[in-house]
């Protein structure tokens, strides 16, 4: 199922190439601004949601700049790093704790085959980085308590925080 999901995003991407509306209007437009160091801050203030964190538009414009790459590309490749990510550490989270070894692979082919999880990444949303951000705290925080060792709270409140550098929903 993992190949089947990944070549239905290949052909969603390589069919709407720009994303939607989170990719063309949040990242896209203002990494592009980022990118050629116009007047950011008149620029930013423009586009569609000004309010937008630039954690993923950031890190679009230094790869555009240094690779050359067009946005597109780039947003695209950043969609399905977080989707490849997500998809591993919901297996070994799921792994960790199943006592059972078909409970990782049930959990995995539940994340593949829910419609949100091809959606969000064709569309190359900032709520997938989010989501993994989110799943990373909750299961640091789990595995911290499971085993008695404080040694990784500090990275669990690091994607927490990140969280509001992704996206400005509700914060």
């Amino acid at each position: 199922i993992v190949p089947i999901h990944y070549v239905v995003l290949a052909i969603g991407m390589l069919a709407n190439p720009f994303g939607g509306d989170d990719a063309w209007t949040n990242w896209n437009a203002k990494a592009a601004f980022l990118a050629n160091a116009g007047d950011i801050s008149k620029d930013l203030l423009s586009t569609y949601q000004s309010q937008y964190p630039l954690f993923l538009p950031s890190i679009e414009a230094a790869f555009a700049v240094i690779t050359g790459q067009q946005f597109q590309d780039i947003s695209a490749a950043i969609a399905l790093f977080f989707s490849v990510m997500m998809v591993i550490y919901v297996y070994r989270l799921a792994a960790k704790f199943s006592s059972t070894r078909a409970m990782p692979g049930f959990m995995l082919l539940l994340y593949l085959m829910a419609p949100i999880t091809v959606i969000v990444t064709w569309n190359q949303q900032a709520d997938l980085s989010f989501a993994l951000f989110v799943l990373l705290y909750f299961g640091i925080i789990i595995t911290t308590e499971r085993d008695n060792d404080d040694s990784r709270l500090w990275l669990a409140y690091f994607f927490l925080a990140a969280t509001a550098w992704v996206k400005n929903e509700g914060f």
